[in-house]
């Protein structure tokens, strides 16, 4: 798989054999633009990925990503579907891992995850601007605000509190 550093919705995203003209061609055009990405294609991705979303490094909820038939995207603009998900221990661990590496605490964070015959792998962990699904969890963007809401009361108020 090679793809832009910094993307959106698969944008970019070439599925090529990495010694490949057509990967080094398509490698070359992005290094142009920026930074890229190399990374192994992994056929579990065609049964979909997992997302958890995490406020202030703890779960509020996940979402099954599934690819359209014949496809390993799983963006609604690629014909990919969503759905809600209850997170496995296996999931929230991994996720727990990724959130104790980061240099520091995340506000909110994006996890996202396929599942191997080894157990949930890291894809990626989006810190800057994913989409949280707050959509799929009626309560999520509610307990997104309260994250936030004690961050901008700061650490004055918890201490006083």
């Amino acid at each position: 798989m090679i793809k832009p550093a910094i993307s959106a919705g698969a944008r970019g995203t070439l599925r090529a054999a990495a010694a490949s003209e057509q990967a080094a061609a398509h490698l070359a055009v992005l290094l142009v633009e920026g930074d890229a990405l190399l990374q192994p294609y992994l056929p579990d991705v065609e049964t979909g990925e997992v997302s958890l979303m995490c406020f202030g490094g703890v779960l509020s909820h996940a979402v099954r990503k599934r690819p359209a038939d014949g496809d390993f995207r799983v963006q609604e603009e690629h014909g990919g579907t969503l759905e809600p998900h209850v997170a496995t221990a296996a999931e929230r661990g991994v996720a727990e891992a990724v959130l104790q590496e980061l240099p520091a605490a995340a506000c909110y964070a994006r996890i996202d995850l396929v599942t191997t015959a080894a157990g949930p792998l890291l894809m990626e962990a989006e810190l800057i601007e994913p989409e949280l699904f707050l959509a799929l969890d009626p309560a999520a963007a509610g307990r997104y605000a309260d994250v936030l809401a004690e961050l901008l009361r700061g650490p004055a108020a918890s201490r006083s509190g």
